[in-house]
């Protein structure tokens, strides 16, 4: 199971990277935010929010005001606005619950953008976007690597993926439809 889950992680981070490439920045954030969202459900206790979850996974992971001078609530805040409205804004931001991201890319430069939100008097966090996808494949590694080392944890995360989609060959298909065609009937 952890291989499928390793695998599909691998899949959406090359996605991400991709976007990147393409300048395809909108679906490239959404895609990060979306994988954080699927490996801190991995280990959600049963009755905690997507946020609880979400803010865990990027304390324990993502180290937020180690690397980026933010914490785990404004790294949510940005998932919501981003996931919901393709915007920094959401609802953690206008209630003061977070501060907004904004996102430097390519050769632009993040202290350039934080000069300029600061000049105009915004408390505006800015990341750039390879930090954010090397910090979430980072996370997503030493992830892997602590959970591979304790049973329980592989057993609860087991436990929350259910069935994960997974690229499966077509011969493998014609096989099991082979073995169905030709068992007994009963």
């Amino acid at each position: 199971m952890l291989d499928v889950l390793r695998n599909n992680i691998k899949t959406l981070i090359s996605a991400i990277e991709d976007c990147r490439d393409r300048k395809q920045i909108l679906p490239c954030l959404t895609l990060i935010y979306c994988g954080i969202d699927i490996v801190a459900s991995l280990e959600k206790n049963k009755g905690e929010g997507t946020a609880s979850a979400f803010q865990r996974w990027t304390n324990n992971y993502l180290l937020p005001e180690k690397i980026f001078g933010c914490s785990s609530k404004d790294l949510y805040g940005a998932r919501c606005g981003v996931v919901h409205t393709f915007s920094s804004a959401s609802d953690y931001s206008r209630i003061g619950k977070a501060r907004q991201i904004i996102y430097a890319w390519g050769k632009a430069s993040a202290n350039d953008l934080q000069r300029i939100a600061k000049t105009i008097k915004r408390n505006d966090i800015v990341i750039h976007l390879d930090e954010l996808i090397t910090s979430y494949k980072n996370g997503v590694n030493n992830f892997f690597s602590e959970l591979s080392k304790d049973p329980e944890r592989v057993k609860m995360v087991t436990n929350n993926a259910g069935l994960w989609f997974t690229n499966m060959d077509i011969s493998k298909v014609k096989n099991a439809l082979n073995i169905f065609d030709n068992l007994p009937d009963t």
